[in-house]
């Protein structure tokens, strides 16, 4: 995925070291102008004109979009990111992902992270797959076929969630960064991530990436429909 690297250059022109850092979620988009609109449009659908604005404003504030391995390491103390620093995550990888978001994160030149339920084969898998090279789209983990279940910790042993999560692998290629279906983690569920190699992995929990937190337990920024643009602002700020 492109990164802008943080170089020195760039770290003379921020007055301020990042003090925590926004891990943006995003789910699934419409587009009002186009007359298409959701049955049910939710808090985890935004439209394409909200969205634009939102990528818009990272754009023209020269926010410094992190790595997955410049985010541990700053999780870990190794390294210092600039305040304006953010990464970007889509859950589910659905078409509206690709058909309504790629093109207005692709314009103003910003990468996103998509999470992907593999074993939706028909329907997911041919998208990831024709879109791998894309620049700006990194995809990862979002569980083999574990995603159906709500309450998933309270089901599934260590064994059970190792061998999924390694399906979800195979047919990545990848395994950096981990988000958990609904949110919902355990210890069981933290050891097989372990033992697949993941190095971070997401919750649900909303709120700001912080340092020395658990790379196991990590939080986001929700964003929703409901946010106007002064929302989006507070939220990552």
């Amino acid at each position: 995925m492109k990164m802008r690297p943080y170089t020195e250059s760039i770290k003379k022109k921020i007055s301020k070291d990042a003090e925590a850092i926004p891990v943006l979620m995003y789910h699934w988009f419409y587009d009002l102008e186009a007359g298409r609109k959701p049955d049910d449009p939710g808090g985890n659908w935004i439209s394409a004109q909200m969205f634009e604005q939102q990528m818009q404003y990272l754009h023209d504030n020269d926010y410094y979009y992190a790595s997955w391995k410049e985010l541990e390491d700053w999780i870990d103390y190794k390294i210092d990111l600039p305040r304006k620093t953010i990464v970007l995550t889509d859950d589910d990888a659905y078409i509206t992902f690709f058909t309504i978001a790629l093109p207005i994160f692709r314009k103003y030149g910003i990468p996103f992270t998509s999470f992907v339920p593999t074993s939706l084969e028909d329907d997911i898998l041919p998208r990831v797959r024709e879109y791998e090279d894309e620049p700006y789209i990194n995809f990862e983990s979002h569980s083999d076929d574990f995603h159906k279940y709500s309450r998933i910790c309270y089901k599934k042993s260590t064994e059970e969630l190792y061998e999924d999560t390694r399906k979800s692998v195979e047919y990545l290629g990848k395994h950096e960064v981990f988000a958990y279906p609904f949110g919902q983690y355990c210890d069981a569920y933290i050891e097989a991530l372990k033992l697949n190699g993941f190095k971070l992995a997401f919750t649900t929990i909303n709120t700001k990436v912080r340092r020395g937190m658990d790379p196991y337990i990590l939080p986001r920024v929700r964003i929703s429909k409901d946010m106007t643009i002064d929302d989006f602002i507070q939220a990552i700020q």
